[in-house]
C-alpha cells in the first residue's frame, strides 16, 4: 500500500513538474512577446513624434506661389465688384428701355 501511495506521489510530482515546466515556458514567451511589443510602441512613438514634427515645420511653411495667389484673388474680387456693378445698370438701363417703349407703344395705338 505504500508503493501505491508512493507511486502515486511521484506521478503527482511529476506531472505537477511538467506543468510547472510549461507555465515556467510560456511565462519566459509571454516576457519576450512583451519586450517585443514594447519596443514596437516605442518606435511607433518615435515615428509619431517625427510625423508631429514635421507636420508642424510644414504648417508653418508658406508656399512660394502663396503671394501671387492673393494678389490675383484681390484681382479677381475686383473684377466680380465691376461685372456685378455693369450687371445691375444694364439691368435697369433694360428696364427703362421697356417702360420707354410700352410708353411709346401706348401713345402709337392712341394716335
Amino acid at each position: 500500500e505504500s508503493e501505491v501511495v508512493e507511486r502515486a506521489v511521484s506521478q503527482l510530482l511529476g506531472s505537477h513538474g511538467q506543468n510547472l515546466e510549461q507555465f515556467k515556458q510560456t511565462s519566459e514567451e509571454l516576457a519576450r512577446d512583451e519586450k517585443q511589443l514594447e519596443g514596437k510602441i516605442r518606435k511607433k512613438r518615435q515615428e509619431l513624434e517625427r510625423c508631429k514634427k514635421r507636420l508642424g515645420s510644414l504648417a508653418s511653411v508658406r508656399p512660394a506661389f502663396m503671394d501671387e495667389y492673393e494678389q490675383l484673388e484681390q484681382e479677381l474680387e475686383r473684377y466680380y465688384e465691376q461685372y456685378v456693378w455693369r450687371f445691375r445698370n444694364l439691368d435697369y438701363l433694360e428696364f427703362e428701355v421697356d417702360v420707354l417703349n410700352k410708353e411709346q407703344q401706348e401713345r402709337m395705338e392712341e394716335n
